[in-house]
């Protein structure tokens, strides 16, 4: 079964953007959590997927996709870095609401500079 990814995904240090149809080349067990989260989208015809599956995407990660430090300061509600979290790729995990405002941001940011590190090591 191929799926589409409804967010943007990074994995192995290989960025898909949203409406991608990943490669089969992702775990089983990665998958499973993507599906579980909503994140993915199972293809109907995986024929016609795998013919949009287009290996010569720029795997660079986009720094204007990712909010500065600065923006990241400027959101004010848990919802707001919950939201722009997903948008990344970014799991909070389950108990996201039990933590501060501050240790979200916090965990954003630091995800964004290691999506950037492994980024710039290729």
């Amino acid at each position: 079964m191929t799926y589409k990814a409804n967010i943007k995904v990074v994995h192995g240090g290989k960025l898909y953007p949203a409406g991608t149809i990943l490669p089969d080349t992702i775990s089983k067990a990665d998958i499973e959590f993507l599906k579980s989260r909503g994140y993915l989208t199972p293809c109907e015809d995986e024929a016609a997927a795998a013919d949009d599956f287009d290996d010569d995407f720029d795997e660079a990660t986009p720094e204007d996709d990712f909010k500065t430090a600065d923006e990241i300061g400027k959101l004010r509600s848990k919802k707001d870095v919950k939201d722009y979290a997903d948008k990344i790729g970014c799991d909070l995990g389950d108990a996201w609401e039990d933590k501060t405002l501050k240790e979200l941001k916090e965990a954003v940011i630091l995800y964004q500079d290691e999506q950037e590190a492994a980024a710039d090591a290729e």
